[in-house]
């Protein structure tokens, strides 16, 4: 096998590790804040509202949060610290974002209609 056809099979995995990566951290379970100081009880609370994911958590402003029953500013602000330490993501620049944006592609549907 040639060298350019051994970097590009390291490039595909590379690629195939980061979307795994990627769907593991917008799937995860809100039950593991549970193993960040965050009581079941609020997990709970978090769940009857609709929110199940570490991603929803982050996508849910806090004054959303803070209207939940039983949940204070003091409880959201210690969920949300817990997201941050838990989600691998972190702040993205606009510049890593446009080069995650080039690795999109696209799907003809072949109708000119629709595209």
């Amino acid at each position: 096998m040639s060298i350019l056809a051994e970097r590009e099979d390291q490039a595909v995995e590379e690629n195939l590790q980061n979307d795994d990566d990627y769907e593991e951290s917008f799937f995860q379970d809100i039950d593991s804040l549970q193993n960040h100081g965050i009581n079941v009880a609020d997990i709970k609370k978090l769940k009857s509202s609709g929110i199940c994911t570490i991603r929803g958590v982050q996508m849910t402003t806090r004054k959303k949060l803070c209207n939940i029953k039983g949940i204070s500013e003091a409880k959201v602000d210690k969920i949300k610290e817990a997201v941050a330490k838990i989600s691998s993501d972190g702040f993205l620049t606009g510049l890593q974002v446009s080069e995650k944006r080039k690795q999109v592609f696209k799907i003809s549907t072949g109708s000119t209609e629709f595209e």
